[in-house]
């Protein structure tokens, strides 16, 4: 089978979702990815909002975690099809993103669907983050998105935890290489554009 969704992989770096690989005298980790026969599988047992939401926009847009959970709606423009990705929720805190990069993160029109029905749902104002924390929290907590409903719905949908560790290169972590994925799982409405 061919491999796929890397970005989304993201999401599994936890613990024992990655192998680890020897350079020398450094260890580095590749992260688990899903298969395309996985995905539908898979959200097929996510039912859970937020977290099947913040899922598929993580899947299909390639955004990383904290980037995700720091996201607030007036960086969000869906007249434009664009999230403009400033902060990052990482460790606790907040900061920028990645490598201190900010950047601008196209949206294909099934993204823009989502999130516009996911801000109508829940009667969100301009300041809000997109995808709050429960009860007290200010954010969202990755804790609770992978072990109270990520893992969950994988044991559900059997999907092994540790999967398949090929090395990838720069290209099959691209956004093209995800949306080619989602449209094989059935996951990507057709027509839509690629990234």
């Amino acid at each position: 089978m061919t491999p796929s969704c890397p970005s989304f992989a993201g999401w599994l770096r936890a613990t024992s979702c990655a192998s680890s690989f020897f350079i020398g005298r450094k260890t580095w980790k590749e992260a688990a990815y899903f298969e395309n026969a996985e995905l539908p599988r898979l959200f097929a047992h996510l039912r859970s909002e937020p977290f099947r939401t913040l899922c598929l926009v993580a899947l299909k847009t390639g955004m990383r975690q904290g980037e995700l959970l720091a996201l607030h709606w007036d960086d969000v423009d869906l007249q434009q099809a664009v999230v403009r990705v400033r902060s990052s929720f990482t460790g606790g805190t907040v900061g920028t993103p990645k490598n201190r990069e900010r950047r601008d993160v196209d949206l294909i029109s099934d993204v823009v669907e989502l999130l516009t029905g996911w801000r109508d749902d829940h009667d969100s104002s301009i300041g809000d983050l997109v995808f709050p924390g429960e009860y007290s929290q200010r954010f969202l907590s990755p804790t609770v998105v992978l072990r109270r409903h990520l893992y969950p719905a994988m044991v559900a949908a059997e999907i092994r935890r540790v999967g398949p560790t090929k090395r990838s290169g720069p290209s099959t972590a691209s956004g093209t290489h995800s949306q080619n994925a989602l449209s094989r799982a059935g996951l990507r409405s057709p027509g839509s554009p690629a990234i």
